[in-house]
């Protein structure tokens, strides 16, 4: 294997993961947003989380997946959308 196929062939698998980075984004995002709204309780200045098992394990993977993707692809615009999300949720979820 030459160096030119290698550097081919990184590239190649960095242009295919610009889909699978927007679609983790916007899941976290959206699994975010789900958990804030339905699962967290703010009642009389405490914090309740009841979130599912299966639905805080989807948020987890997809943050995971946004920041490790997006540090890949990093010169991409892309990576800087999956990194703007993995600040937002690191901001959002520590300011609860």
């Amino acid at each position: 294997m030459s160096e030119s196929s290698l550097i081919q062939k990184f590239q190649s698998a960095r242009a295919k993961m610009k889909w699978w980075i927007i679609g983790s984004s916007l899941v976290a995002i959206i699994t975010h947003f789900i958990i804030e709204l339905t699962f967290v309780d703010y009642s009389y200045g405490t914090l309740k989380d009841k979130t599912p098992l299966a639905i805080n394990l989807i948020l987890r993977v997809s943050f995971l997946m946004s920041f490790v993707l997006g540090v890949f692809t990093l010169p991409k615009w892309y990576s800087f959308l999956a990194l703007a999300t993995v600040i937002f949720l690191v901001l959002s979820i520590g300011g609860r």
